[in-house]
């Protein structure tokens, strides 16, 4: 359980720092930036469910994403 509260914090903190200005969440309030970095950072690990474009993501965020799905 710690190592997947690990690796989803990471996630999460990864996207704070690269994607918080990305034109994938332009439109989007802070709240609601928070709920979608916590949403990605669960589901890209579990189920691979997505709810922005990928490809408007920070390429660092995509490699990230790449290399949590095979953990």
């Amino acid at each position: 359980v710690l190592i997947l509260l690990s690796l989803n914090s990471i996630e999460f903190i990864a996207f704070l720092a690269l994607d918080w200005h990305s034109p994938a969440f332009s439109s989007f309030s802070s709240p609601v930036k928070i709920l979608n970095g916590f949403f990605s950072a669960i589901v890209t690990r579990t189920s691979g469910f997505n709810s922005v474009d990928l490809s408007l993501l920070a390429s660092g965020m995509q490699v990230l994403y790449l290399g949590m799905m095979y953990i």
